[in-house]
């Protein structure tokens, strides 16, 4: 907020803020994460309707991952070069998601 009151202090009445926009620089562990667990409840799921069937789960043939991110974002007031406190920021929301297709031999 600091930073933008700054710049826009700086450029004075020729200076626009407009669709700041805040996101995750490093996603490689959230997403190893989500990696995991999708697998995991596919793999629960698998073995959930094998067992219905009286069968048992074999080995996997195929996955295969699509992975989305869905960015929520943050809205604040438009910057006044005369306001004198820094411009508020309101923590927001990301969110990350994997989805995989495993198909298993019975």
């Amino acid at each position: 907020g600091s930073q933008i009151q700054a710049a826009v202090q700086a450029g004075g009445n020729a200076v626009t803020v407009d669709g700041v926009s805040l996101n995750l620089t490093s996603t490689g562990p959230l997403m190893a994460a989500a990696r995991a667990r999708a697998v995991a409840n596919a793999k629960a799921q698998a073995e959930q309707f094998a067992s219905a069937l009286g069968e048992s789960l074999g080995p996997v043939i195929s996955i295969s991952p699509v992975q989305q991110s869905t960015s929520i974002p943050l809205e604040f007031g438009t910057a006044n070069s005369s306001a004198r406190a820094s411009v508020p920021i309101s923590p927001g929301t990301q969110q990350l998601s994997v989805s995989i297709t495993v198909v298993y031999t019975a």
